[in-house]
C-alpha cells in the first residue's frame, strides 16, 4: 500500500522516527505556527502538510523500522537461526529444534543462567498467542518463561524463555 503523502512529508516522518520520536512526540512538531493558522483561517494559504499526517502514517513507519531491526533474514525460520547464532556468540545458551510440522526454540543469557542456578524457587509462566509460528504463519505459538523472585525488588524476574507451537 502506497501512502498518499508527498515524499517530503514521508521523509520528515522517517527522520523523526529515526530520532526515536513516537506519535505523541511527533504531534508536538506538527503544531501549526500562528502564520499557518492565520493563512488557514483567511483561506490564503495551502493546507499545511502537518494536517495530513495521521497516527497510522507514523505507526506504519515505526512498525517497518522495528521489523527491519528484528529480522535478520526475510524468512522467519532463517531469521531465528541467525539470531541464535548471534546470541551464541554473546555467550547465550540456545536451543532450536525445527522439524517439518513443529518447532521449539529456547534461550538464556549467561547472567540469567547464573541466577537460575542460585534460585531456590522458580515458576513457569505460559502465554499463548504471542506471535505466529515460524513454520506455518496461520498457527499461534506459546511463550514459556521461567521466573524467579528477585531478591532486591521482590518481583518476578525472567530467567529463561522457550517458544513452541505445541502446548
Amino acid at each position: 500500500v502506497r501512502s498518499k503523502l508527498p515524499p517530503t512529508t514521508l521523509q520528515w516522518i522517517q527522520n523523526h522516527v529515526d530520532n526515536h520520536l513516537d506519535w505523541e512526540k511527533n504531534q508536538e512538531h506538527l503544531r501549526l505556527t500562528e502564520e499557518e493558522l492565520q493563512a488557514l483561517e483567511d483561506g490564503t494559504g495551502p493546507l499545511p502538510e502537518a494536517l495530513r499526517i495521521k497516527h497510522h502514517h507514523v505507526n506504519h513507519i515505526i512498525v517497518n523500522k522495528q521489523s527491519k531491526l528484528a529480522r535478520k533474514q526475510p524468512i522467519d525460520k532463517d531469521s531465528v537461526i541467525s539470531w541464535f547464532l548471534e546470541l551464541n556468540e554473546q555467550g547465550y545458551q540456545t536451543l532450536h529444534h525445527v522439524m517439518d510440522s513443529t518447532f521449539v526454540i529456547s534461550w538464556i543469557s549467561p547472567r540469567q543462567a547464573k541466577l537460575l542456578q542460585e534460585s531456590n524457587e522458580i515458576c513457569i509462566d505460559a502465554t499463548h498467542k504471542t506471535c505466529k509460528s515460524i513454520i506455518n504463519c496461520r498457527d499461534d505459538v506459546y511463550l514459556f518463561s521461567i521466573i524467579a523472585k528477585n531478591a532486591v525488588t521482590g518481583r518476578g524476574y525472567p530467567l529463561a524463555f522457550m517458544i513452541t507451537d505445541k502446548e
